[in-house]
């Protein structure tokens, strides 16, 4: 028995020796490598040509193949556990763009894995992207690495004392064209409800109404002095944004970052058509943008040396106001707070207390006002309906797609919320206000517990609709071959138009009608959609990947600490993908903060914050 246990662990050991051996021979290295190529020519023909002759083509093949072969090869030598973090990003975004491509086709995730040819092609798709692009990835963040290292002397025109209302000057001197272009301004939609609420003095908190007391500010003053209130507002407006953008361009300039990054980002926010455009537009999006970025300037500052920043009250009465600013304009920029305030206190240890009681009584200054003024104000809360864009939205699909296998008693409860028999006409599956609208909100108040019950009891026998209903109503923030513009919820890309109701009917009297053409083209993306590299700039999933994908690089160089600046912006971008639709007004704060991304991105040294 000793003999054939012996015989036994020498095989095992004999066994082991074998399997290291072969798994670090160059040969085996290169049969996993062809394996993984091969997945990847395979995924990317079935990701993008399932539909088409072209992925057939024998030569366009080999090219992928010899392409993903090289490229695995290249960092071959490489211990993974360098590449981890690289990886990972690839693996959230190869899941986003298999998971999304089906979810974007269908508006439903069982197709996934309906079939056994789905799983396994879209399994050989995940697999193929995730190692393709992680192995990409990994060079593009070591190439931002060799970046860092090349230094240059500020050029003499930044070292300018001045130079602050330099960059103002400039960028609000942009912005004129575009505001002669639209003159008096543009009313997006939002007005013609603020507007009844300024005439009717009925005032609701379905809009910020710090903003739509901004607005009646404007009509007060334009009627006494005989100016139109649009073009008051839009001044108003060009003159604040350009201020804080100015600041942000001002703080790179005093980070020393490369030349090229800074006057890239004062380009970036005056020959850009779409921040012109959005300098005049009378939505809260645009002022949220501008406290929004004070906030997010605020904690660099405070991150440069906490010690003095908490030793000085200014900055206390600074950073609060900008918190309780920032969420006045919008509401559920308060969710990205409270879920960044437990990492900045993990972060700034040492200065936890600090951070929590500057962070709470921010919130308590905010709630407040919302609360407690306003309602002074005889201010009407907003309905719940507003917050429960996802659950109605979960529920109308279930009624949508499964109205047959309904009991007739569950059919009564649901109908207790919403009209059963008309929800299955108004579901859209990108687009949450039609059945939204039709939300009984009187018998949801005094029921909520009821209603999450039959929520629970939906979701349990139909999980993947609630999952489909979910990923399909957002997908164009997340997933990144989305179409700017909609086909289902048909929003928009840039709402530019004149909006009027009964009090207040507003005219565009164009001073420059030829270039109104132009922005006009620009606001409805005709004129950016068919620009390679531009029409992705400027698609709404671009800014979490830019924010996810500097946040990975930032945990690869270790600078744990840089991460709390894009923490806030990460986060509210958490909240667009619960809201109702899918909106470029919503991710225009994130698209104003492109120069600072880079900048992180590229200088990422000049933000490394140690205690």
């Amino acid at each position: 028995m000793k003999k054939v246990n012996n015989t036994l662990n020498t095989f095992y050991i004999k066994m082991i020796d074998f399997l290291k051996k072969l798994f670090k021979s160059e040969k085996f290295q290169s049969m996993i490598n062809i394996a993984f190529s091969l997945c990847f020519v395979i995924g990317f023909n079935y990701y993008f040509f399932r539909k088409s002759v072209f992925g057939k083509q024998t030569f366009f093949n080999f090219v992928l193949l010899f392409f993903a072969y090289f490229l695995l090869n290249k960092n071959k030598k490489v211990p993974f556990k360098d590449k981890r973090i690289a990886y990972i990003f690839s693996t959230i975004f190869s899941l986003s763009i298999v998971i999304g491509k089906v979810i974007y086709d269908n508006n439903n995730i069982i197709p996934l894995y309906s079939r056994t040819s789905s799983i396994f092609l879209n399994f050989i798709t995940f697999i193929g992207f995730l190692v393709v692009l992680g192995e990409i990835v990994y060079l593009i963040f070591n190439k931002l690495l060799k970046m860092e290292k090349d230094s240059s002397k500020m050029w003499s025109i930044f070292n300018t004392k001045c130079i602050y209302f330099i960059l103002f000057i400039i960028i609000f001197a942009s912005w004129i064209p575009a505001f002669l272009a639209y003159y008096p301004g543009i009313c997006s939609y939002d007005i013609t409800t603020q507007t009844s609420q300024i005439f009717t003095g009925v005032y609701t908190k379905h809009h910020p109404p710090i903003h739509t007391f901004l607005i009646k500010l404007c009509f007060m003053i334009g009627n006494n002095i005989s100016i139109n209130p649009i073009a008051i507002y839009s001044i108003l407006q060009m003159i604040f944004l350009a201020a804080v953008l100015a600041k942000m361009i001002k703080m790179l300039i005093n980070k020393k970052v490369n030349n090229w990054i800074i006057l890239l980002g004062l380009l970036f926010v005056t020959i850009n058509p779409i921040i012109s455009i959005f300098s005049m537009i009378t939505t809260k999006d645009v002022c949220f943008t501008g406290f929004l970025i004070l906030f997010i300037l605020e904690i660099i500052k405070l991150l440069e040396n906490p010690e003095k920043y908490f030793k000085s009250p200014f900055n206390w009465l600074k950073y609060i106001l900008f918190v309780i600013l920032t969420c006045l304009f919008r509401n559920n920029a308060v969710y990205a707070i409270i879920l960044s305030t437990p990492l900045f206190m993990i972060v700034l240890k040492r200065y936890w207390k600090e951070v929590l009681i500057m962070t709470i009584l921010a919130l308590c200054g905010f709630y407040f006002i919302f609360n407690n003024v306003y309602d002074a104000l005889n201010i009407k809360d907003v309905t719940p309906k507003e917050m429960l864009s996802v659950p109605i939205q979960q529920i109308s699909r279930v009624i949508a797609y499964h109205d047959n296998e309904l009991s007739d008693k569950t059919k009564k409860e649901i109908n207790k919320f919403l009209p059963y028999n008309d929800i299955s006409k108004k579901y859209n599956p990108r687009f949450a206000d039609p059945t939204k609208s039709l939300f009984n909100n009187d018998y949801y108040d005094e029921n909520k517990t009821e209603f999450f019950k039959l929520w629970l009891k939906l979701f349990k026998k139909y999980p993947s609709e609630y999952v489909s209903a979910f990923l399909a109503l957002n997908i164009p923030y997340w997933y990144i071959d989305a179409n700017s513009i909609d086909t289902y919820s048909k929003r928009a890309y840039i709402e530019d138009g004149m909006y009027k109701n009964k009090y207040f009917v507003p005219v565009r009297e164009s001073k420059i009608p030829q270039l109104y053409e132009f922005y006009s083209k620009i606001a409805s993306f005709k004129a950016i959609e068919n620009i390679p590299l531009v029409s992705n700039i400027c698609a709404l999933s671009t800014p979490i990947w830019l924010i996810l994908f500097t946040m990975f690089f930032l945990i690869y160089k270790k600078q744990i600490k840089t991460i709390i600046i894009i923490l806030p912006i990460m986060f509210l971008w958490l909240t667009y993908i619960a809201g109702p639709v899918s909106n470029f007004r919503y991710v225009f704060p994130l698209i104003c903060l492109y120069p600072l991304l880079i900048a992180l991105l590229i200088n990422s040294n000049k933000f490394n914050y140690k205690q």
